[in-house]
């Protein structure tokens, strides 16, 4: 059954996640909607914590968008494990913001879809 509020969108953006106290970490964002994004992560981050996701847009990444965020869910990645992005993190956006509708309107491969529908509502 489909928990999800809104649409989800498969695209691939390099991205940081900022954490505050120095930890800032680079990461993948896939998986998108104006609710939360999934992303894949070299290292483990804590459920609760509050960040700033930062996505660099292509097609040089030289433009970059920030959302608040929260981290909802953190799990092994089980199509990395034993590699450099082997977490899944979750997170929902603290508030709608018109950086993720500037996300959806100026990635340039924009695909609607769905990797799975098993993890959530973000």
């Amino acid at each position: 059954m489909e928990k999800r509020h809104f649409q989800r969108y498969r695209l691939w953006l390099p991205a940081r996640i900022d954490a505050g106290a120095g930890q800032v970490q680079l990461a993948v964002g896939h998986d998108l909607s104006k609710g939360g994004v999934s992303l894949v992560t070299a290292e483990r981050l804590e459920v609760g914590v509050e960040v700033t996701v930062t996505f660099a847009l292509p097609p040089d990444g030289a433009v970059e968008r920030s959302v608040r965020a929260r981290i909802v869910r953190v799990e092994p990645n089980e199509d990395d494990p034993e590699g450099f992005w082997p977490f899944r993190v979750s997170v929902e956006f603290l508030v709608e913001d018109a950086t993720v509708d500037e996300l959806l309107r100026e990635h340039p491969n924009l695909v609607e879809g769905r990797r799975d529908t098993s993890d959530g509502e973000s």
